[in-house]
């Protein structure tokens, strides 16, 4: 039991390096072989967007972003809607786990502000992070193994053309049952209503009027785009998504691409270079989701060699690959088929083993 607790209480990248430390002392998988299954693009492109990232955090632009517009919603119960799309868009383009770790103090914030239970607000976040990470190959490290070893040629385009539809109305739909769930527990006064106090409230004059001071409460975000640093930030960002959907077109038009973890790693660079944050950038770097995914392919890949994933694969189907007249139930059954794999996958391995487990099948 107390083996078991101590276990339990150790973050996932220690497990998932003890995993990977042990396949290789037990000779699973070789040293060379290890070395060739972890996927450099991802962890490139992961240390890349974690250091840009980290640079709007810092520069208070995310901050004053997603404040900004939880602060101009205008009526109580349409917080919910709106924190499941903001929470769904900013996963979209600044990977996952960064908004998930963004929002969560302004989870509790609004909580207390609205006086309601905060796991009313960070269910909303949770299940709007996870539906619109799934729009962009960005929005979550799954995705991205997904776009690089599936040899997708425009995984920005291919994404968002196919599920970016399907998601924003999943998001949609998702804040309407959850505002219907939620919405005796919620007040029907503005947010806004609780941020501001008279100064004098027995000085009426129209001179007066309007001459607010912040409550203690909660506080206006000062900020302001004239600092150097959020200027950098902002420009390093948009820039590197901007690169990104370029090498598409170019790859499109003109057969000429460069990878996205390239990408983000030389908007990475440049925000090093002009930056004078650049060590407290590089600290804030979410380190161990590089070493948990580093661990993540050689033990994947060790997995394959003991030929376990092979032998769960073997329980379903196979999939119909020859063209035949019913095209349409031929990718209705693979479909079905990879979406089940995936699914049961998902729950015996974590949904990022599973996601490379299922591609490499």
């Amino acid at each position: 039991m107390i083996a078991r607790i101590r276990l339990n209480n150790l973050p996932f990248w220690i497990i998932m390096s003890i995993g990977s430390i042990l396949v290789l002392g037990f000779g699973i998988i070789p040293i060379e072989s290890a070395l060739e299954s972890i996927n450099f693009q991802v962890i490139i492109f992961l240390f890349g967007m974690f250091s840009i990232t980290s640079a709007l955090e810092r520069s208070g632009v995310l901050n004053y972003v997603v404040g900004t517009v939880l602060l101009r919603i205008k009526k109580a119960d349409h917080i919910i809607l709106v924190i499941v799309f903001l929470s769904g868009f900013l996963a979209a383009f600044v990977v996952n786990d960064t908004a998930a770790i963004l929002l969560i103090p302004f989870a509790v914030s609004i909580s207390n502000q609205l006086k309601i239970k905060p796991s009313i607000v960070l269910i909303s976040i949770a299940i709007g992070i996870n539906i619109g990470s799934t729009m962009t190959p960005i929005g979550s490290p799954q995705n991205l193994i997904i776009a690089s070893q599936s040899g997708m040629d425009l995984p920005f385009m291919t994404f968002l053309s196919i599920l970016g539809p399907p998601t924003i109305i999943n998001l949609f739909l998702s804040g309407l049952v959850l505002h219907h769930y939620y919405k005796k527990t919620l007040i029907t006064k503005s947010p806004l209503e609780e941020h501001y106090v008279k100064n004098d409230t027995k000085d009426l004059s129209s001179e007066n009027q309007g001459n607010y001071e912040v409550s203690n409460k909660i506080k206006p975000i000062q900020f302001s785009f004239a600092n150097r640093f959020a200027k950098i930030s902002v420009l390093v960002f948009l820039s590197t998504i901007g690169a990104m959907i370029l090498s598409e077109v170019t790859h499109l038009l003109f057969g000429v691409h460069v990878d996205i973890g390239i990408i983000s790693l030389i908007g990475a660079a440049i925000l090093y270079i002009l930056c004078k944050e650049r060590i407290s950038i590089l600290k804030d770097v979410n380190y161990s989701v590089l070493i948990f995914f580093v661990g993540m392919f050689i033990f994947t890949s060790a997995l394959w060699t003991s030929g376990l994933i092979p032998s769960i694969m073997n329980y379903f189907p196979p999939l119909t690959l020859n063209n035949t007249h019913n095209e349409t139930d031929n990718m209705l059954r693979n479909n079905a088929i990879i979406s089940v794999e995936s699914i049961t996958m998902s729950q015996i391995l974590s949904n990022v083993l599973s996601s490379s487990s299922t591609i490499i099948s």
